[in-house]
């Protein structure tokens, strides 16, 4: 079995300028879905997958890179704010509360995304958050499969 320490070490930092593309490379994705709605979906994935990837200037090896980067983090932030807002909105006992903070709490620890990825580029998708979540939702609504992560799972 692979430990963490041989992951990171395998693992190069994401720059800036990478997560920019890939970020184009997303939207372009997400807009070439939302065209092709209804179509042969293996088809229509092909085709907004090359446009995407021709729009974002992003390689074939960075995508494939960042992609399970990307989700893992994303999954992880969405599926903490979900527990948030379920947490508001619900009408809960004390003890409830508490057991609901909990597991919001873990679900918001990074630590071992941390220990796999590096603090600068766990701090580099932490500023770039907001969209990322955004992105990542949107296509797991166009793929069929939205969802909350299970806690320490990718997406």
């Amino acid at each position: 079995m692979t430990d963490v320490r041989t992951l990171k070490l395998a693992t190069a930092p994401v720059a800036l300028e990478q997560l920019r593309q890939f970020i184009t490379y997303q939207e372009a994705l997400v807009a070439q879905l939302q065209k092709r709605q209804g179509a042969d979906w293996a088809g229509a994935f092909a085709f907004a997958h090359a446009e995407a990837a021709k729009v974002s200037g992003l390689s074939g090896g960075a995508e494939q890179r960042l992609r399970p980067l990307v989700a893992d983090f994303a999954g992880r932030r969405a599926a903490a704010a979900e527990v948030r807002a379920r947490i508001a909105r619900a009408e809960l006992s004390a003890e409830r509360r508490q057991q609901a903070e909990r597991e919001a709490s873990r679900r918001d620890d990074l630590t071992d995304f941390i220990e796999r990825y590096g603090e600068a580029t766990t701090q580099l998708l932490r500023e770039h958050e907001a969209t990322l979540v955004a992105l990542h939702q949107q296509l797991a609504k166009l793929e069929g499969t939205g969802h909350v992560h299970p806690l320490g799972s990718a997406s």
